[in-house]
C-alpha cells in the first residue's frame, strides 16, 4: 500500500523542519561556544550557506592567519514530490 503524494509531501515536510530545527540549534552552540575561535556567521537570512573564520594554529606556520570557509547545506531535493 502507497501512500498518496500529499501524505509523501508531508512527510517529507515534517523530516526536513526536524532536520531545520537541528540546524538553528547546531548553529547556535557553534556561535557561543565558538571552538577553537572558529567564528560561525550567516552571510544571508538563509540557513543554506554559513560563514566560519578559522584561525591558524598557534603551533604552526599558520599561527596568527585567519582562514575564512564557506559551508552549502543544500535543501534535501525529496521535497518537489
Amino acid at each position: 500500500m502507497s501512500c498518496p503524494n500529499k501524505t509523501k509531501r508531508a512527510i517529507l515536510i515534517f523530516f526536513y523542519l526536524l532536520k531545520l530545527s537541528r540546524v538553528q540549534k547546531e548553529l547556535k552552540q557553534l556561535q557561543s561556544l565558538k571552538p577553537h575561535g572558529i567564528r560561525v556567521t550567516l552571510p544571508s537570512d538563509s540557513l543554506q550557506i554559513w560563514q566560519a573564520v578559522v584561525p591558524g594554529p598557534n603551533e604552526s606556520l599558520y599561527k596568527g592567519g585567519q582562514f575564512k570557509v564557506q559551508v552549502y547545506l543544500p535543501y534535501p531535493s525529496d521535497l518537489s514530490i
